[in-house]
Formats: structure tokens, C-alpha cells, sequence
């Protein structure tokens, strides 16, 4: 049996690599398994799935899988560059102006829910495949979560393989859940914890953060 992680930099920061235990690891220790941790820097919803894809072949029947949803509006966009060896053209001009850039972001910041929702009916077969052709346990959670239990009560996004972290207040996300209760790298910054300038405004969790985190992992798969 072996507990397979996807998912941001809240899954896996390399920043933090040498001190913090992430809640892979601490799921795995407490179920007593191994695990490999695909967790990465800035990955998108597209990128994790991409990954999990990638490692069908390894996952056996069994095995555990948990994905990490990160923010909807984190897409991966494949700029034109005229300086590759691939593209066969010439184009004229692959700049895109102020307007243009502005239009992108308001519809990544108007539309969260909606590419949140298309993020997980993206994955959601692939979750379904890995149970049903594979018999592995799947399991998912969201940075932030706040939207979807507001817009989506009845949705088949809260079914049984969804995590639940019982302490948090749903009207806020998991994000904010953990700054307000001082489960953060900025905490540990403020605290003298960390010295580091860089982590002083840092909001990924700290290891109170992952401990927290890894609780609701184990107590939903358990």
C-alpha cells in the first residue's frame, strides 16, 4: 500500500523543504505506508491532474490517492513564441496589450467558482477510474473551500471522498482558517520562529498548519 499526494505548493514547498514535514509524509506516518509526494510550486488544478495522468501505471489496487485542489484561477496558458524551433511561422506581433491582459484577469477572478467547477468535473473520471478499474481510495480537499459548500450544498463535489477539516468555519476558506488560528509561515516569522525576510507576509502553513491538515486526511481515510 502507498499513499500517492498531488497538489501546490500547500502539498509540497520546496522553500520549506528542510524543516517542514508536509501532510504527506505525516499521513503516511501515521498510517504506516510509504508515499510519494507530486506536490509542486505553483502547480495548477491542470498540472496536478496532468501528473496524477502520468502515474496511473504505478498506482495499484489498494494504494491511496489525495489531491489538493489549488486556486481556480491559477491556468496554465501556453504563451506563442516565435523563438521556438517548433512553431514553423513567423508571427508578426505575439504581444498582448493592456486591455487585453486586463480582460484575462477579470474573467480569471469573476468566473473562480465556475473554472473551480470545471477543474473538478475535469478530474472527477479520472478519480472514478482509479476506484472502480484500479481499486485504489481516492480522497480530495480544497484550498479554498468557502465557495463551494456556499454554492454547491447539494453538489456531488461534497460526496464521501471529499475531506472534510471539521474545526474550520465554512464561511471562510482554509486559507484564512489557518491564518486567523496562527498556523502560517508569516506566524512563525512574527514569532521568531523564522528568520527569514522572506517568509514574513508567507501564508502557506506552517508545520501546525500541515499537522492540522494531515488530521482530517487521516480521519477521512480511516
Amino acid at each position: 500500500m502507498k499513499l500517492f499526494a498531488y497538489g501546490c505548493s500547500w502539498t509540497y514547498y520546496l522553500a520549506t523543504k528542510d524543516f517542514i514535514k508536509f501532510w504527506p509524509e505525516l499521513v503516511a506516518k501515521e498510517l504506516k505506508i510509504n508515499f510519494i509526494n507530486n506536490g509542486y510550486n505553483g502547480f495548477s488544478n491542470f498540472e496536478s491532474t496532468n501528473r496524477l495522468i502520468k502515474d496511473l501505471h504505478l498506482i495499484q489496487q489498494n494504494d491511496i490517492v489525495v489531491f489538493q485542489f489549488t486556486f481556480p484561477n491559477r491556468l496554465k496558458v501556453n504563451y506563442l513564441d516565435d523563438d521556438k524551433w517548433y512553431y514553423n511561422f513567423k508571427l508578426e506581433n505575439n504581444n498582448y496589450n493592456k486591455e487585453d491582459y486586463l480582460l484575462w484577469l477579470d474573467f480569471v477572478n469573476n468566473f473562480n467558482l465556475e473554472l473551480l467547477l470545471k477543474d473538478f468535473y475535469n478530474t472527477k473520471p479520472l478519480f472514478e477510474h482509479i476506484e472502480k478499474n484500479i481499486g485504489a481510495k481516492v480522497r480530495y480537499w480544497f484550498s479554498s473551500c468557502s465557495e463551494i459548500l456556499t454554492y454547491n450544498k447539494n453538489s456531488d463535489m461534497l460526496n464521501d471522498n471529499f475531506i472534510i477539516m471539521e474545526n474550520i468555519d465554512y464561511s471562510i476558506n482554509l486559507i484564512e482558517y489557518l491564518e486567523k488560528n496562527n498556523m502560517t509561515l508569516s506566524d512563525d516569522f512574527k514569532n521568531g520562529v523564522l528568520k527569514d525576510e522572506n517568509f514574513k507576509y508567507d501564508k502557506h502553513p506552517n508545520q501546525d498548519g500541515h499537522n492540522f491538515i494531515a488530521k482530517y486526511v487521516v480521519e477521512s481515510l480511516k
